[in-house]
């Protein structure tokens, strides 16, 4: 008969580990991410400061003939000759009409003024030649000693004054003139064109 089996011998010994495996290839790069939100405007900054002025330019050219004294009038941008304005010192001088406006109404003016004494008695009249034309003449101021015609405030200053085609006439009270008699009379006149 057969015999019985014998034991089980007993298990080897582990064998050395095997050698490391070599590294993968890489893995392909991954997709870009989407772009991010733009961020917020920042607040502006400070105005800076002003630059310096530049230096001024050569003093331009211009054709021009004219008087001592006399106001330049320019004809174009490089032409000019004498107006009717002279300047000395603080005057000037226009000489022809003076217009304060653009419309039809504003009148051209000319201002004109006379100086004589008035008469020695009461009652008496003196005149003066304007060398006006009188049916330009759109008014007349006339003062004897600082008063106005047809002073009342006060007697004794009493005239009137009237005018024609070549004088001014200032006419006395026969009354109430005895505190102007050879008084000096000053006549302004506004004369139209």
């Amino acid at each position: 008969a057969d015999g019985m089996d014998g034991a089980p011998g007993a298990d080897g010994m582990d064998g050395a580990p095997g050698a490391d495996g070599m590294d993968g290839a890489p893995g392909a790069d991954g997709m870009d991410g989407a772009p991010g939100a733009d961020g917020m405007d920042g607040a502006p900054g400070a105005d800076g400061m002003d630059g310096a002025n530049g230096l001024q330019g050569p003093p331009g050219s211009a054709n021009i003939s004219g008087s001592t004294g006399r106001i330049i009038k320019f004809n174009g941008t490089s032409s000019g000759s004498n107006s009717i304005m002279t300047e000395n010192g603080s005057t000037i001088t226009v000489d022809g009409y003076i217009k304060t406006g653009t419309q039809s109404f504003n009148p051209a003016l000319q201002i004109k003024d006379i100086e004589f004494n008035t008469a020695s008695m009461q009652g008496g009249t003196t005149s003066a030649l304007h060398f006006l034309n009188a049916s330009k003449i759109i008014s007349v101021t006339v003062l004897v000693d600082g008063t106005p015609d047809s002073y009342v405030a006060q007697d004794g200053y009493y005239f009137n004054f009237y005018f024609d085609n070549s004088s001014i006439y200032i006419e006395l009270s026969p009354d109430q003139a005895f505190n102007i008699l050879n008084s000096p009379a000053k006549v302004v006149f506004f004369v139209q064109q």
